[in-house]
């Protein structure tokens, strides 16, 4: 099933229903309708980064490790510190609950595929003075 990539992830799932609503997919093959979907949030995500590399360039590069992290290990990355939790409020990890403390937990296969269009992104050169990947 195309759509399995929607179960449990309850924020793009609502991004989902409402595109459908938006746009006008009666006529629409399912499948392209969640490929604009994913589109859709990824431009927001990235603008998310955007947002963040405008106010915390820390943030930015916390979340930056996090995100070669969770790429090469394959594993959820728990951030309990709180500026590492700030990226919680740009949408970018989840707020869970690990041994008993409240964490940003990084895992999201969305969110890490924008962290990647973003950090190759001239942008990012840019900024660094040299390019991410």
């Amino acid at each position: 099933m195309p759509y399995k990539w929607l179960r449990g992830r309850y924020r793009f799932t609502a991004v989902f229903i409402e595109h459908l609503f938006v746009q006008d997919h009666c006529n629409y093959d399912i499948e392209r309708a969640l490929e604009d979907t994913k589109e859709c949030i990824l431009e927001s995500l990235i603008n998310a980064l955007k947002s963040l590399r405008a106010s915390n360039t820390r943030v930015l590069d916390i979340f930056k490790e996090a995100a070669v992290t969770v790429h090469l290990t394959g594993l959820p990355k728990c951030m309990a510190k709180r500026e590492e939790a700030d990226i919680i409020e740009y949408g970018l990890a989840l707020l869970q609950q690990h041994d008993n403390n409240l964490v940003a937990k990084l895992y999201e296969p969305l969110v890490l595929e924008a962290a990647k269009r973003f950090f190759t992104t001239s942008e990012y050169e840019e900024l660094h003075g040299q390019p991410f990947i």
